[in-house]
């Protein structure tokens, strides 16, 4: 990984036939950066991470107050390990949209540093689709371990490249140095004419017979290995479709499906069986259409089929809201491999429920596959078999570790004994999720709650009525049907951490209340408001059941009247913040911090410090997204790889851009004053200091997680083995002068792990004195 950094200069790379705009290096910088940061063990007794590489292949410049301003914002991540090793993939987009003409809009391979073989261009970045400057953004949805590539489409009308889809590449690998355009394997028939209409609805297709609000989501992909993988049949794609009108004709209807779906290879034609006309039960007078079937399709869900709760009363099925779902081919007791797909429902529509998609007030888990052969279709809720029908995790179920929060969907009330109680349902308890379709023309995301082979199931978990308002990173543990070697429910087995959380020595670990305000009106008028920022991203969990997350570890605000409104309290403003990446592992019940961003985060050094367009000594890491409700680019569940280690995650600028002193960064407060907090993060930072340009900078990082160490490991001085050196560990060693330990471990007054416990142990404490142990 220390070999040459590879430079192509520009005239040379278009003089010679290179498509410069595959390895995109707006900084010059791609590559050049990488650091080994030691990972601390914040919550635990045993188990150590050794330290992480971490690498910086994709930088991108931060360009405030031009207009059109080219900038590129990042949009997800995700990293496997293929067949050519550690890989990471991200797509970029711009705020203009399609009328920004100066940002390219791209699918990127990320490597580590320049002059790794990783990629074909032995460089850090490989552009494997640019959708140019004129169209929209597309969104990655999937990076598998054989190479599989999927994301969702966005073409617009250009260039004859007329329809939108769920698009995926074989084998990244092989992909060379052109950027393809439009050219991957279409998972919804390029033939089929319902999808949509740009203008329209965001996605294009047949005015005719195409109205309303249609969206797709991010996709998502597996390999189901009980498939004929003959033109992609193993190839499993999911997604979650929606249509807010409520006036279709039955044509119409037939592109406007709303719910989630999977389909199998390539070329499918999904389309909607019209059935009879029903009244909504909570919109008096209104007739809506009820779709009980489909054709074209592997297996789906509807939303006029979800589980419905009555009370509070008042929602009706057309205000329900699925999310996207992961897919999973999980492993049983039985050594059966069965495909799972796990996906969130809400209800949108005001009271009682508000929030739709983006609170899911329970998990939806069920097999892909039908127990009697087939598709699953729709949800199944009154099979005499319990563990046939479709599990529900519920927000509200009550009970700490080890009580089960999952079970069977019950069609029929009074519910059974041992069935999901949804027909009662808190509002204000529910499972913190982005919109389900991307809305529209910006950038969808991938899901913040995860599933691996095991069946284990990682969510971010929202007690609203909480003061302050608590959030929770929370692991389900199957619970098996051995009789029918299938998932009969969920029990809730470990609560990571959550706001407030403190670490082993008592310090705050994750900010408790994390608050901040904003224009909370996307008209003109400006309406100040304070708000709860959430302090986790999504989530992400591995084969080996180790879960990881982003949180916020420390805030700088201030306080001021914003509104200028005397009779209006004061609220907070959030400046600037760390964050740092965590992992838990669950084989010795410890969370470690592996890397941080923002005011106080890491930096990473020059790999290549005699190369490159530009001599650069430090990159300041700006601050990792969370917010998982509005941030396209923060981690989520694509963004840690099945197996190896690898983590990828963007970081946002969060530094004042300096030009010879002078900053330019222009950032404002809330009543549109400057803002001169002094924010560190995203910051390349030149060897002969402030005095020369700093360039703010965007990006993403890819994290090579050391190996994990259960053996305790010896800290010098620690007599006590209380993680801290002090006049306690003195005591402790002439408390047990004489005496004999265990080699290699602290405590008992063996402060140098040796062993026994003597003078070299007095020595060893002095020696140390005052020091911490991580």
């Amino acid at each position: 990984l220390m070999c040459s950094k590879v430079v192509v200069p520009m005239a040379l790379a278009l003089s010679a036939g290179f498509a410069f705009a595959a390895d995109l290096d707006e900084t010059g910088q791609g590559g050049q950066y990488q650091s080994s940061i030691a990972a601390v063990r914040v919550k635990g007794t045993t188990g150590d991470f050794a330290p992480s590489l971490v690498y910086a292949p994709f930088i991108l410049l931060n360009k405030p107050g031009t207009a059109p301003t080219g900038q590129l914002f990042l949009n997800g991540t995700a990293a496997e390990v293929t067949r050519g090793g550690p890989i990471a993939a991200v797509s970029t987009f711009a705020a203009g949209g399609r009328d920004d003409l100066t940002a390219p809009k791209v699918v990127a391979l990320l490597g580590t540093v320049d002059g790794s073989p990783r990629l074909p261009t032995g460089t850090s970045v490989n552009t494997i689709v640019n959708e140019g400057t004129s169209n929209l953004s597309n969104s990655l949805g999937a990076l598998l371990p054989d190479g599989t590539i999927g994301f969702y489409e966005r073409f617009e009308n250009f260039s004859g490249r007329a329809h939108n889809n769920l698009g995926y590449f074989n084998d990244v690998d092989s992909l060379g140095t052109v950027p393809t355009i439009g050219g991957a394997f279409k998972s919804i028939s390029a033939a089929y004419p319902n999808i949509g209409n740009a203008t329209e609805t965001a996605i294009n297709g047949n005015t005719a017979t195409v109205t309303g609000s249609i969206f797709l989501g991010s996709p998502s992909y597996m390999r189901d290995p009980n498939r004929s993988a003959v033109n992609d049949g193993n190839l499993l794609t999911g997604y979650v479709t929606f249509n807010g009108n409520t006036t279709l004709t039955a044509a119409q209807s037939a592109s406007s499906t709303n719910g989630v779906v999977v389909l199998d290879g390539r070329d499918n034609a999904p389309s909607t069986v019209l059935g009879p006309s029903v009244t909504a039960n909570c919109v008096t007078g209104v007739v809506y259409p009820y779709t009980p079937a489909m054709s074209g399709t592997y297996a789906y869900w509807l939303q006029a089929s979800v589980p419905l709760p009555t009370n509070p009363a008042g929602e009706c099925r057309t205000d329900a809201r699925q999310s996207k779902p992961v897919l999973q081919s999980v492993t049983t007791p039985g050594g059966r491999t069965l495909v799972y797909a796990l996906h969130g429902i809400g209800f949108s529509g005001g009271t009682p429920f508000t929030g739709g998609s983006a609170n899911p007030l329970m998990l939806a888990v069920d097999t892909v596959d039908a127990p009697a052969g087939g598709g699953r279709l729709n949800y199944v809720g009154s099979n005499a078999v319990a563990s046939f029908n479709t599990i529900l995790i519920e927000a509200d179920a009550a009970g700490g570790e080890g009580s089960q929060h999952g079970r069977p969907y019950d069609s029929v009330a009074p519910l059974s004994a041992g069935f999901a109680d949804h027909f009662t349902t808190n509002p204000d308890q529910y499972f913190l999720e982005s919109q389900a379709t991307g809305g529209g023309n910006g950038p969808s995301t991938n899901p913040n709650y995860d599933m691996n082979a095991s069946g284990t199931i990682v969510a971010l978990w929202v007690n609203e009525l909480a003061s302050p308002r608590a959030h929770e990173i929370r692991v389900y543990e199957p619970i098996w049907d051995t009789v029918n070697d299938r998932i009969a429910g969920y029990s809730l087995d470990k609560i990571v951490t959550f706001n407030g959380d403190l670490d082993n020595g008592g310090a705050t670990l994750i900010v408790s209340n994390l608050l901040n305000t904003v224009d909370i009106d996307t008209g003109p008028a400006v309406d100040l408001q304070e708000v709860v920022v959430p302090p986790f991203s999504g989530t992400s969990i591995d084969n080996a059941g180790r879960v990881a997350f982003v949180g916020v570890t420390e805030q700088f605000t201030t306080t001021g009247d914003w509104d200028a409104n005397p009779f209006s309290p004061e609220t907070i403003y959030l400046q600037n913040t760390t964050n740092s990446l965590f992992v838990y592992e669950p084989t010795t019940d410890s969370l470690h911090k592996i890397v941080s961003g923002g005011q106080s985060g890491d930096v990473l050094t020059d790999a290549f410090p005699a190369s490159g367009p530009a001599t650069n000594d430090s990159l300041a890491l700006g601050f990792f997204p969370v917010s998982p409700a509005d941030s396209s680019d923060a981690f989520s569940s694509a963004s840690f790889s099945r197996t190896g280690g690898v983590l990828a995650l963007n970081f946002r600028n969060g530094g004042n851009q300096t030009v010879n002193g002078v900053n330019t960064e222009l950032e404002t407060q809330p009543d549109g004053t400057p803002d001169l907090f002094n924010d560190n993060g995203g910051v390349l930072v030149t060897g002969a200091g402030a005095s020369l340009t700093e360039r703010s900078v965007r990006g993403t990082v890819v994290v090579q997680l050391g190996e994990f160490i259960t053996a305790p490991v010896c800290c010098l001085g620690d007599a006590d083995a209380s993680g801290s050196i002090n006049f306690d560990d003195i005591t402790a060693v002439l408390g047990n002068f004489g005496t004999s330990g265990t080699p290699g471990q602290n405590g008992n007054g063996d402060a140098d792990c040796n062993g026994s416990v003597n003078f070299d142990d007095v020595t060893t404490v002095l020696g140390n004195f005052g020091t911490n142990c991580n």
